[in-house]
This record gives structure tokens, C-alpha cells and sequence, in this order.
């Protein structure tokens, strides 16, 4: 079993990615003169600003393809190596919480905190749609 982030529409969260979509990494934008930062997801390559760590039967390897796969679905060619930390930060990070942890980034730093009774009752809504769209990664 490995950990993952995926995204989760808890209180006060912006989300345009789908609920349960793995999440590959961060990205860095400029709005109104002031950097921000986001999740993405994998499959939409849509920003969400909070996500929640589930447990998976995959292998974390087999995981980190997946991602990176994704990524390279989307933008072409070959990973950049901040692509690659990227991917593996945020899977370390999951690993390194418990199932439910809230996870958030910013143009600095990936920050975890500890499940609430409203993250964990998400993680345990969304594992089952988190797995489904990880095996159409995988199956890509």
C-alpha cells in the first residue's frame, strides 16, 4: 500500500481539479502582482489549493510512473529534474502523514497537517474514485 495525495474539497478549499484526482506537483503563478501557488492534478492538469492523503494498493514506484507519465501526457518530452523532485516530494510527504493528513503548498514549501474528522471521512469517499483514475494512468 502507498500513500498519495489526491484532491479533496474540504472547508474553505479552491478546487478546479476533480475530486479524488491524484495530485503530480505544484505549480507557481502570478496573480494581481503576488506569486500563489497550487496542487495539479493528473488527469484534468487542474489546480486545487488543498488535498488529502488516502492509501492505495499500489506500488509506490509503480506510482511515481504514473505521475510522471501524466506529466509528460501533457506537456511532451522529457522531465525536468524539479519535475521529478516534485513528484517524489509530494508522494514522501503523503508517506510521511497519516490516511486523512491535509496537505497544502506554497511558493516556498509543502506544509502536512493532521487529519480532521472532515479530511478523514473525505479520504474514505474518495479512495475508491483516487484508484480508479490511477489505473487509467497506469493503463495509458
Amino acid at each position: 500500500m502507498t500513500r498519495l495525495v489526491v484532491v479533496a474539497s474540504l472547508a474553505g478549499s479552491m478546487c478546479h481539479a476533480q475530486p479524488g484526482e491524484p495530485l503530480r506537483g505544484h505549480t507557481v503563478t502570478y496573480e494581481r502582482g503576488r506569486q500563489k501557488a497550487y496542487l495539479i492534478g493528473a488527469v484534468s492538469h487542474r489546480a486545487a489549493v488543498r488535498g488529502v492523503v488516502i492509501e492505495v494498493p499500489i506500488g509506490r514506484d509503480e506510482l511515481a510512473g504514473a505521475l510522471e507519465a501524466s506529466l509528460r501526457a501533457a506537456f511532451g518530452g522529457t522531465l525536468s529534474c524539479d519535475d521529478h523532485e516534485d513528484i517524489h516530494d509530494l508522494l514522501q510527504l503523503a508517506a510521511d502523514l497519516p490516511v486523512g493528513g491535509i496537505v497544502c503548498v506554497s511558493v516556498k514549501s509543502w506544509s502536512g497537517y493532521r487529519p480532521t474528522p472532515e479530511s478523514l471521512a473525505a479520504a474514505a469517499a474518495l479512495a475508491p474514485v483516487s484508484l480508479s483514475m490511477l489505473q487509467g494512468l497506469l493503463a495509458s
